[in-house]
C-alpha cells in the first residue's frame, strides 16, 4: 500500500492505514497534510461523522489544525 501511494502521488512519506482507532485519531492525522480516502468502510464513515462532522467518501482531504481541532476539507 505505501509503495503505491508514493508511486501514485509521487510524494516520499506516505503511509497506509488500514483501520481508524478511535482512541488516537486525532494524534494520527494531526502528522499529515492530507488524508487520501480509497475505499470508505461503514466503521470508518461513522468514526469520521462522530469526530470531524463529516460525509467521508472517497477523495482528498486536507487537514487542518485549530487550536486542539483537527478539520477535514475534502479537496
Amino acid at each position: 500500500m505505501q509503495y503505491i501511494g508514493k508511486y501514485f502521488l509521487y510524494a516520499p512519506h506516505v503511509d497506509g492505514i488500514v483501520l481508524f482507532y478511535e482512541d488516537n485519531m486525532d494524534n494520527l492525522l494531526s502528522g499529515y497534510d492530507y488524508l487520501v480516502v480509497v475505499e470508505t468502510d461503514r466503521n470508518a464513515k461513522w468514526l469520521l461523522k462522530k469526530h470531524y462532522g463529516i460525509d467521508m467518501q472517497e477523495g482528498i482531504y486536507k487537514i487542518t489544525r485549530s487550536g486542539e481541532q483537527i478539520i477535514l476539507t475534502l479537496t
